[in-house]
């Protein structure tokens, strides 16, 4: 067992993560699991919100099932390493975490099978990544900016996961967030610690646009999108403000505000809806669980449950899941 590099913190002597032959394999009971055929995350029914890791709950996941108002812990996904501060998507049948905690050099990829669960070695970044961001391009996942003194060009560079630096420069970028447009296999930066206010669009080859900046500065915040009649519609949320853009027109508005301070938040769409989740309040020991919907009829937010535990610096993706076969 000298190849094991993992051994949970919440399970001392438990199920430890190994990486053999390139990827990462369950140890159970010291016995090597292999051969466990997968199981296509598309072929189950249901679309749940997959919750990764955290700076206190790095270790851990939970699924929230927003079609019936649900969610429980997942110690079967329990994560193979401290995980936080880092990025998730789901795409191609995948679904990846990349960059944070442990894993600033990697993607992880989340590999179901049964009575079994593996974290799988997806890719070798080129970029040590950390409060970064992240985008599904017609070419794959693209991680942007990140941390620079973990990586000297990570703040200004952003790359093709399984591939190669894009060939642009960004601004340093950290702490910011992006908004994917399928329609122009586009992303749109939002705000970060060195931009704040600024909102640029970009593709693979780089500056499509710079869009009107945001009506105040934001970092660690929420972004996401809607369509409406027909327009592209941007929400930025955090600390205690919501703000919203409608591609074309002149500048950003306020809408609704948030339900209390937050900031850290995680965000993410599941069928032209945006949702928040958790992040930090008021102070250090404010941790929060709330999940809140984006109402774009009232432009308000609405709580709609809670996650199983506090989380921020989370990550969160949406999966294919069945909600008897994960919490039952």
């Amino acid at each position: 067992m000298s190849n094991c590099v993992y051994e949970l913190e919440a399970n001392p002597g438990g199920s430890r993560f190994c990486f053999e032959n390139g990827y990462l394999e369950v140890v159970c009971e010291n016995s090597l699991v292999t051969d466990v055929p997968e199981t296509d995350i598309e072929s189950t029914n249901g679309l749940a919100i997959l919750i990764t890791g955290g700076w206190e709950t790095k270790l851990t996941t939970e699924v929230y099932f927003p079609s019936i108002n649900k969610g429980c812990s997942v110690p079967n996904y329990d994560l193979p390493g401290k995980v936080h501060t880092h990025t998730m998507n789901t795409f191609d049948n995948k679904t990846v975490f990349c960059g944070g905690g442990d894993f600033q050099s990697h993607c992880i990829e989340l590999t179901p099978t049964s009575p079994y669960t593996v974290w799988t070695k997806y890719a070798y970044l080129q970029e040590r990544r950390y409060e970064h961001t992240s985008w599904v391009s017609s070419a794959g996942l693209v991680l942007i900016g990140g941390y620079a003194p973990y990586s000297a060009k990570a703040e200004t560079t952003a790359e093709l996961v399984n591939g190669d630096i894009l060939p642009f420069t960004l601004p340093p970028t950290r702490d910011a967030c992006a908004i994917g447009d399928a329609s122009s296999d586009s992303f749109i930066l939002t705000g970060g610690k060195f931009t704040l206010a600024k909102v640029a669009r970009y593709n693979l080859e780089g500056l499509v646009e710079n869009l009107p900046d945001m009506n105040e500065g934001r970092s660690w915040h929420g972004c996401g999108s809607f369509n409406s009649a027909g327009k592209m519609v941007l929400i930025v949320a955090g600390g205690g403000s919501t703000e919203k853009f409608v591609i074309g027109e002149s500048s950003w508005s306020y809408v609704g505000p948030l339900p209390k301070v937050m900031s850290i938040v995680t965000s993410l769409n599941i069928n032209n809806k945006m949702y928040i989740l958790g992040g930090r309040g008021t102070s250090d020991i404010d941790i929060l669980t709330d999940i809140l919907e984006y109402d774009a009829d009232q432009d308000v937010w609405v709580k709609v449950g809670d996650m199983q535990v506090p989380r921020y610096r989370h990550a969160a993706a949406v999966i294919s899941a069945d909600f008897d076969n994960l919490c039952n």
